[in-house]
């Protein structure tokens, strides 16, 4: 979808179902880019100083020239439809679709494209490229396909794909560390748990869990996203997949059903299920990395919602407290 297909933001109806955290007040700034655009990701602040100046990085696909962009804007600006406030600060061509995007707390940017490769970029004191793992993904051998997803902790990289393979990389050799024929099926999200522990999704619904010290090949866990609709089983591709920054027992993951999952991996049998809000599949969920109490989740149907798990709820599920635009940072 294209991110000015929603420059129209209801900023009045959202901001006044939005829970007050500390005082903050909810702001969105709504802007054209003219190109359809897969992922956009907030830069860490390089200092304390950059605090009043947020900067963030735009990926695109489906165009003719794919771009990085990387955007400042002001978060003391008052809110403008026209998008004044934002600088385009710098771009750079990709020749693939965007696929998944990383940033490291150091702000070094990883891309994963859809002809199998993943590349690396620095942020400061410019955008710029430092080398691209090429050909990582490959189908049957040959010909090349999809890299679905890629996640950091420290020097090290780990990336998925259509070929069903895990691969681990590491920030300072091209050459790879590490390759795992993980699933028969395509991969299509991955998250650091633990150093040296991963977490994969497939699109069959399976979520397995990975030591990379073990030379076996084989999960140490899997979990399934399988639930009964009606009298059918479904398997929801699971989509995103992200471990809470501090609670490192509980996971998060995001289906091709529309619904947003919680789960301890103390008590995996009883997963929470968000209410189905999303009417399309989840394309991501997150947890706030400031306020780690909430979660936020968007999909292909042109939603996001924000969830409050502080507030009371019922046993099994959680209500949204928040909706509005398709992408969030």
């Amino acid at each position: 979808m294209m991110l000015s297909e929603v420059e129209r933001l209801n900023l009045n109806n959202v901001s006044s179902r939005m829970p007050q955290h500390g005082g903050k007040s909810w702001k969105k700034i709504g802007f054209h880019s003219g190109k359809k655009t897969s992922k956009v990701r907030f830069v860490p602040s390089k200092t304390k100083h950059d605090n009043d100046v947020g900067v963030f990085l735009s990926a695109t696909y489906e165009e003719e020239k794919n771009e990085l962009c990387m955007w400042s804007v002001d978060p003391m600006a008052q809110f403008e439809e026209s998008g004044e406030k934002l600088n385009l600060k710098c771009s750079l061509n990709c020749e693939f679709d965007c696929v998944d995007m990383k940033i490291s707390d150091s702000g070094r940017v990883f891309l994963c494209w859809s002809d199998g490769s993943c590349g690396m970029f620095t942020v400061y004191p410019t955008l710029q490229p430092s080398f691209t793992w090429q050909n990582l993904h490959r189908s049957g051998g040959q010909l090349h396909c999809a890299c679905r997803g890629v996640d950091v902790m420290g020097e090290d990289v780990v990336t998925v794909g259509d070929d069903g393979k895990l691969i681990l990389l590491n920030s300072y050799n091209q050459t790879p560390v590490k390759s795992i024929d993980a699933s028969s099926v395509g991969l299509t999200s991955v998250c650091f748990s633990k150093h040296n522990e991963v977490v994969t999704g497939n699109s069959r619904g399976q979520i397995a869990f990975w030591d990379l010290r073990n030379e076996g090949g084989k999960p140490t866990g899997v979990l399934c996203l399988s639930r009964l609709r009606g009298e059918k089983t479904v398997h929801p591709t699971a989509n995103s997949l992200e471990k809470h920054p501090t609670r490192t027992h509980l996971l998060l993951s995001g289906g091709s059903d529309g619904c947003v999952t919680l789960w301890d991996l103390r008590n995996a049998k009883f997963p929470v299920e968000f209410e189905r809000t999303h009417t399309g599949p989840v394309l991501e969920a997150h947890f706030h990395p400031e306020m780690q109490e909430c979660i936020v989740s968007c999909s292909s149907s042109g939603d996001a919602f924000l969830w409050d798990c502080s507030l009371p709820s019922t046993p099994s599920t959680f209500n949204p407290v928040a909706n509005g635009m398709n992408y969030f940072f």
